[in-house]
């Protein structure tokens, strides 16, 4: 089987090793970063996946394939960064968002190739007979493309895909670096957005689509709270934070459900499982940061 890549950015070489050496893998299509342009591209191509390969990128061109990218995430089409650390760099300050999966350059073609199919097959099996399921960030260096498979047994483990749930190996995660970090669980990125903006100038703020993308997220970074929303399509809100709490590593994160459900049958339900808060939406700035600093600070 044949993928179908939208191919965008500025790194004109690596593009072409995509037409040259990954032919036998990849139908490729190239477009430029005109936010138009790919929009049109992607309808005309039904893509798989779209891979942005920037280098020495100018802002506004950053800006549009960032403004491009939070179309993919509604349609739930996988997004992939290949690029050295300087331009990912670049891309982190000027976008809005940060990119599914990132590889990282130097790599070999043969890694590049391999890491992508890793990445859209484990979309695949997680996300049921659509391709392209969202996922959290991942930062792949030529060292660590091995990282792939140990998700993928670690998510297996969980019994969110199709295998037979196994006894979780121990975690090792990501420590937290200067900012506390918070996990925003929401199918909504509105709500994503809303709240990154009420507390990304006091805390880290990391996002989640839904239940599958949270859980690879904890599997490798160490948070200091979860906001989780109640009703999400997959794993629900409670479902998942009972299935957090199997994790000895990831057991104590305290959690806040946020909701616009009122009944009551739903909320004790929720509440049984012990969350450390409950806030209506939509979310309330001050009642959000308050209820945080009481419990994280």
């Amino acid at each position: 089987m044949k993928y179908k890549l939208l191919l965008t950015g500025n790194n004109k070489e690596l593009i072409s090793s995509f037409f040259s050496q990954m032919s036998d893998t990849f139908e490729c299509l190239c477009s430029s970063s005109n936010y138009e342009d790919l929009t049109g591209h992607l309808n005309y191509f039904q893509a798989t996946a779209v891979v942005y390969c920037p280098k020495d990128e100018a802002r506004t061109e950053v800006t549009s394939v960032s403004n491009f990218r939070d179309d993919l995430t509604k349609k739930e089409i996988p997004y992939i960064i290949v690029s050295g650390i300087g331009d990912y760099s670049d891309i982190e300050r000027t976008s809005a968002g940060k990119s599914k999966f990132v590889l990282r350059l130097p790599a070999s073609t043969a890694s590049i190739k391999k890491s992508i199919i890793d990445f859209i097959t484990d979309d695949l099996s997680f996300g049921g007979s659509s391709i392209g399921a969202s996922t959290a960030d991942i930062l792949a260096g030529d060292n660590t493309f091995d990282m792939l498979a140990q998700i993928n047994a670690e998510m297996a483990d969980l019994g969110l895909g199709p295998a037979v749930p196994a006894a979780p190996a121990k975690l090792t995660l990501e420590p937290e670096i200067g900012m506390r970090r918070i996990l925003v669980v929401d199918d909504s990125t509105i709500v994503h957005r809303t709240i990154k903006a009420f507390l990304d100038d006091k805390y880290e703020i990391a996002t989640a689509i839904n239940g599958k993308v949270a859980m690879r997220y904890l599997m490798g970074k160490k948070v200091s709270l979860i906001l989780l929303d109640y009703e999400m399509p997959g794993i629900n809100g409670p479902d998942l934070l009972a299935k957090i709490r199997e994790f000895p590593e990831l057991a104590n994160i305290p959690v806040i459900f946020l909701t616009c459900i009122n009944d009551v049958e739903k909320i004790q339900k929720a509440l049984a499982l012990k969350p450390q808060g409950y806030l209506l939406k939509p979310v309330d700035k001050e009642a959000l940061t308050k209820k945080i600093t009481e419990i994280i600070g």
